[in-house]
């Protein structure tokens, strides 16, 4: 076909059929390249899908590897720290680095010498090159040696004399005396105990023998001392030597019991105990009463140790846990002691309360009636009651928490968990106290008042705490979870405004510790040797004996001679002025009576 001719039908039919062709082919080639794609695109997707997997598995084990190290981490501390109560030291003794600007030269001064003897250091010292020692007024300058004898004792003169051959001079004559050497020196007779026998007279009439005025004959007897032990074999003196020695010395009354045989007295430890719960039932009235002034003062410490009870009371702990009488009671031997410490400024009374349980229903009742500021450890049972009181009373209570147990976490943090980053707080907890004892001493000497020592420790106190709150905050995000410092942090955090609020009252130091040394260790000292009671009734018995003998303590008072007075005084108490005379400050201290002659 020419250039000038036209394509014929069949030709133009013939060339689409051609190009149909290739069309179809191209297609065919395109289907396959978009088939091809689309399974290397199912092919992407399952290895994008694969390493999102494995992307997510790798964080997973990374958020575990982190876990596992945090957890060993706060195990090698927890290890340490029992290695550190086991084997080291439980003091927490802490001495911060010495800085220029921190003390001046009238506050800095030389260790102890024999040229300045008279200084103490501010905590133990663990580095005495970091020691800082303080001045104190009236400071013992020596912690052995004669000391000096109460004018109470009695005193008796043994006069030693020369040996006759030896009362001649070489020229002959007879040696004069021309003054003497005195040496007084303590001496303890061996301890016995004697038997008072009491005889009473029987009188009748002489001439009539009653007949006239009686069908009988009238016989008349001396009557019967008032005692509170009427049917004993005990006078009052013997039951608080026994009170005395097991709650005062920790001796239980099994070890009394094998000490007196060997005085040749019989008396089982069933005798001492019956004695015991009939004192403690006669002097209820007492114990009434020292509850009464422990709330009636503005300051009230409060602590809490367990105790082990045998023989327990399921319808007494299902009450005070608010149980129903189908719900099981599990093993509770463990009960606990509630400890109050209150009363007037330069009254103290301690009281021991027994409770079968923790529970929160135990703290209302112990404060029921009270005012004032209530200084306790973190246990959140008080600051929950503490708001819930305010709310339904008038007389409102200021919950303080104690720094000192947050002091410790840092401490516990800084030396058993190796962490440097707790020293800080030490070092704030540190400007405290000395603060604390500086403005405490001139307090205490009359130096201020009350109002002015409050004013100056704000003063002083505030400006630390603000610093110590800036840098918990800032440390407080970066610390390890679980760690004993994030511990530390999220225990002060939680009770920030609680641990300030000892700065309002004077009688309020920065932490429980007078509690805990007064009040807790005898009981746990007295725990760890009688180990348990038999039942409620002996626990309650127990606490009230502690009670007298600590409150006894505080004031001033022999313990032992304090118990025997009471014990002597109670049965001729009627009224309640008559108990409140038995209170430590009010009693009547009357020296042991040696009544009788010897037979």
């Amino acid at each position: 076909m020419t250039e000038n001719q036209n394509p014929t039908l069949e030709e133009v039919l013939k060339e689409l059929e051609e190009a149909k062709k290739r069309i179809a082919l191209l297609e065919e080639k395109i289907d396959s390249k978009d088939q091809e794609i689309s399974k290397q695109s199912e092919e992407l997707n399952k290895q994008s899908e694969e390493l999102n997997r494995q992307s997510e598995k790798i964080q997973k084990q990374s958020i575990q590897i982190d876990r596992q190290k945090n957890q060993i981490m706060n195990l090698k501390e927890q290890i340490s720290s029992l290695m550190g109560e086991k084997f080291a030291s439980r003091a927490e003794g802490y001495v911060p680095e010495i800085k220029d600007e921190e003390f001046n030269k009238e506050s800095v001064i030389t260790p102890p010498s024999a040229e300045n003897p008279k200084e103490k250091p501010i905590f133990r010292e663990h580095d005495k090159s970091k020691v800082v020692y303080l001045e104190e007024e009236n400071a013992r300058t020596k912690t052995c040696g004669r000391g000096k004898f109460g004018p109470e004792i009695p005193t008796k003169e043994l006069r030693l004399k020369l040996p006759e051959d030896e009362m001649y001079c070489k020229c002959g004559a007879r040696l004069r005396v021309i003054g003497t050497e005195t040496t007084d020196k303590v001496e303890a007779p061996p301890q016995r105990f004697r038997i008072i026998r009491i005889v009473r007279e029987k009188c009748q009439c002489p001439v009539c023998e009653g007949i006239t005025y009686s069908e009988k004959s009238v016989v008349k007897t001396a009557p019967v001392e008032k005692t509170l032990f009427p049917k004993a074999m005990a006078t009052p003196s013997f039951v608080a030597h026994l009170i005395y020695n097991k709650y005062g010395l920790h001796i239980p009354y099994y070890r009394q019991q094998y000490a007196l045989k060997y005085r040749h007295l019989d008396i089982s430890r069933e005798n001492m105990n019956n004695w015991q719960e009939t004192a403690f039932d006669g002097l209820q009235p007492l114990k009434e009463v020292m509850h009464e002034e422990v709330i009636s003062g503005n300051v009230i410490h409060a602590d809490e140790t367990p105790v082990k009870v045998i023989n327990q009371n399921p319808e007494e702990i299902r009450k005070e846990l608010g149980l129903r009488d189908k719900d099981d009671l599990k093993d509770r031997e463990k009960c606990y002691i509630w400890v109050l410490m209150g009363g007037k400024e330069n009254h103290p009374v301690i009281e021991y309360n027994f409770r079968w349980s923790r529970s929160k229903n135990n703290v209302e009742p112990l404060i029921e009636g009270f005012s004032g500021f209530m200084m306790t450890d973190g246990l959140s049972h008080y600051n929950t009651t503490a708001d819930e009181y305010n709310q339904t009373h008038d007389n409102k209570i200021i919950h303080c928490s104690c720094n000192a147990h947050a002091r410790r976490k840092y401490y516990d943090a800084w030396k058993n968990g190796n962490d440097l980053d707790a020293e800080p707080a030490l070092d704030y907890y540190h400007e405290i106290y000395v603060a604390e004892r500086e403005l405490r001493r001139q307090y205490e000497r009359k130096k201020i008042t009350a109002e002015e020592f409050v004013k100056k420790r704000k003063e002083k106190v505030l400006p630390v705490f603000a610093d110590f709150k800036k840098w918990v905050e800032e440390i407080h995000p970066k610390v390890r979870p679980g760690s004993k410092l994030g511990k530390a942090v999220n225990y002060s955090l939680n009770r920030w405004d609680r641990l300030l609020k000892y700065l309002d009252s004077a009688e309020l130091t920065p932490d429980n510790n007078e509690c805990e040394a007064v009040g807790i260790r005898p009981f746990t000292v007295g725990r760890n040797n009688w180990k348990f009671n038999y039942s409620g009734e002996g626990a309650k018995s127990s606490c009230f004996m502690f009670s007298l003998i600590q409150t006894a303590k505080a004031n001033g008072l022999n313990p032992e001679d304090y118990l025997r007075n009471v014990f002597e005084q109670a049965p001729f108490c009627e009224t309640r002025e008559d108990w409140r005379k038995l209170l430590p400050w009010n009693i009547e201290m009357k020296p042991f009576e040696d009544r009788g002659e010897w037979i």
